[in-house]
């Protein structure tokens, strides 16, 4: 593991030295119990929205690279950061890098980030962004007809849910983030240290 974190901070040195130093001091400082408070109770960061019930996420369906249906549900047991985003939606693009890092660095913890684009021409727009951004280890998902955002109410994007390991909505944030944020990796990490 910290063979490979190395080599992704020299990838990142190469495309953004800014975001190579965020990477490191990341790491560096986020320790995995600063994002609860005594009691056990989570402090999202500023514009996360906690559920105060969860709720179920449903059986939503949606498209691989190679155009199979693929269930939210095959997912379970892992912890999902569910990013609805298009290439048209600059705010979502801007994202999308530190969707990546944050895929690195908290894949191996159980964190899986599922980007899941709703450009309705799928794979023909998002496959040269992809190559254009050098993302590397986020996987492509695509819903042209755009059902997954009616069916989990989603209005705008971007929009972040976090799904727990057993397939229920426990928050969400809309608009642009760094997922990168230091604040942000340590909420992350304490949700992946509950069963």
């Amino acid at each position: 593991m910290a063979q490979a974190f190395i080599l992704n901070v020299v990838h990142f040195m190469q495309r953004s030295p800014k975001l190579a130093i965020l990477l490191v001091l990341t790491v560096l400082f986020a320790g995995p119990t600063q994002a609860q408070a005594p009691g056990g109770e989570l402090h999202p960061p500023r514009g996360f929205m906690l559920l105060s019930a969860a709720r179920p996420a449903g059986e939503q369906r949606f498209l691989d690279q190679k155009g199979g249906t693929v269930n939210l549900s095959a997912f379970q047991g892992r912890v999902v950061l569910l990013s609805l985003w298009a290439t048209w939606c600059p705010s979502c693009r801007q994202e999308m890098m530190s969707l990546d890092m944050l895929q690195n660095l908290l894949g191996s913890e159980g964190l899986t980030v599922l980007p899941i684009s709703v450009d309705r021409r799928g794979l023909a727009v998002v496959a040269p962004f992809y190559r254009e951004n050098e993302l590397r280890t986020l996987p492509m998902f695509f819903d042209p007809a755009q059902k997954v955002p009616k069916g989990l109410q989603v209005s705008g994007l971007p929009t972040a849910l976090i799904i727990s390991r057993d397939g229920w909505e426990i928050g969400r944030v809309s608009g642009w983030r760094n997922w990168m944020d230091p604040q942000m990796v340590i909420f992350l990490r304490s949700l992946l240290q509950k069963p």
